[in-house]
């Protein structure tokens, strides 16, 4: 008798350990699976803002992620199949581009659409402008992207000047933002 109490406690055990490391292994699934869905819950868009020296432009790439930006699309016309109907992106361009205003000293840019592509989990919307012949000295920024949709949006503004970059973050009531520039020589 005393065999099979003793081995009930090494099979307990077993249980016990095998128990724990399915509770171990869970916990480690779960954490990662909340931090991917965390990390998408972040509701962050990040726009690249690049002086391309070569072509003459400054271009504009705004990376939302897919689920965000259709349900922006949602909301401003009533349906949206960004993945499907190539018209649903050409919305989702005019949304941002309504959404994102860049200038510097008095004069805003029109922004000219290059196109959108579909990248995973992102929805890229590209812009581009000619470079002015008057040398900028700071660049004015408004990036109201999916903030009107969602409160807790918020979005990473990236410029780019050769060697110089600089970042600005919009969230909140956050309005224009100036970025004083440093050119190369």
């Amino acid at each position: 008798m005393k065999k099979t109490i003793k081995n009930r406690s090494i099979f307990n055990k077993a249980i016990a350990g095998s128990f724990l490391l399915s509770a171990i292994l869970i916990s480690i699934g779960t954490f990662f699976g909340a931090s991917s869905a965390f990390a998408h819950e972040q509701k962050v868009s990040i726009t690249q803002i690049f002086f391309n020296p070569v072509s003459g432009n400054i271009e504009i790439a705004h990376r939302l992620y897919l689920h965000d930006a259709e349900h922006a699309v949602q909301e401003v016309w009533g349906s949206a199949d960004l993945i499907s109907d190539p018209e649903d992106l050409k919305k989702l361009a005019l949304y941002v581009r309504s959404n994102f205003i860049l200038g510097a000293g008095k004069k805003i840019f029109s922004l000219t659409p290059i196109g959108t592509e579909i990248d995973g989990n992102y929805v890229w919307v590209y812009d581009e402008v000619k470079i002015p012949k008057k040398r900028i000295k700071a660049l004015h920024i408004e990036n109201y992207i999916l903030r009107d949709v969602w409160r807790e949006q918020s979005n990473l503004v990236n410029v780019e000047i050769g060697d110089f970059r600089k970042s600005e973050f919009f969230a909140g009531k956050d309005k224009v933002k100036k970025i004083m520039l440093k050119h190369n020589k």
